[in-house]
């Protein structure tokens, strides 16, 4: 809820916060997510920066194409939905795909797609949603209905028990905090260096942490 309100009511002075609670999330999900990179780098460089290009960093955030209040949106959502634009357009291109075509499109992506909304709308043509795309059953809902009487989960019963819910954990409890503290002061000293570690350093870990399992089960010998 932060988050969502943060974007869209472009609220600067909680995006470090949030930037910041954010990482020993990404870091319980895997030690090479470089969205906990990304987290670090960004908290490195707003620091280090001049009060005049902080805020400038901060105020780049965020983005307003409607205008009025809580119509922000992230600038990065943005060029997503750009990026999107253009390969719909492409796609359509088929066999005629010539670095020409595509020049052409792609520089008109965004008006295109504008055109296309507004045309819908005046033919009442309703866009489709990425979500619960198909309509519930209501067979399936009444015997949903039927399974919650019989079972009564709001009932305290003598005896009754969650099989899974003793190895349920959350996120934050399978930290190590050596292991996140270690691995913050590396990336931090690569990020100061100018060493960005992105996808190609994590791949090059990947492959060494698969080297080394598989050698430990060689024989000494070997």
């Amino acid at each position: 809820m932060s988050m969502c309100d943060m974007a869209h009511e472009a609220d600067m002075s909680r995006i470090l916060p949030n930037v910041k609670a954010n990482i020993p999330f990404f870091f319980s999900h895997s030690r090479l997510s470089k969205y906990f990179v990304e987290c670090l780098n960004f908290i490195a460089q707003v620091q280090s920066s001049s009060p005049e290009m902080k805020l400038r960093i901060m105020e780049g955030c965020f983005v307003n194409r409607k205008g009025g209040r809580g119509n922000n949106i992230e600038a990065d959502l943005r060029t997503e939905h750009s990026i999107r634009n253009r390969k719909d357009l492409i796609r359509s291109l088929g066999a005629n795909k010539t670095i020409h075509a595509i020049e052409n499109v792609c520089q008109a992506a965004d008006t295109i797609a504008a055109i296309v909304h507004h045309v819908d709308i005046a033919v009442s043509i309703k866009a489709k949603s990425g979500r619960h795309t198909n309509v519930f059953n209501e067979e399936d809902l009444k015997k949903l209905e039927q399974i919650y009487v019989d079972a009564k989960p709001f009932v305290q019963s003598p005896g009754r028990k969650l099989q899974g819910f003793r190895a349920f954990q959350m996120p934050l409890e399978r930290i190590n905090k050596l292991d996140m503290q270690m691995l913050v002061d590396r990336n931090l000293d690569r990020l100061s260096m100018g060493m960005l570690f992105g996808d190609d350093m994590a791949g090059e870990d990947d492959e060494l942490e698969e080297l080394d399992l598989e050698m430990d089960g060689l024989p000494d010998e070997f």
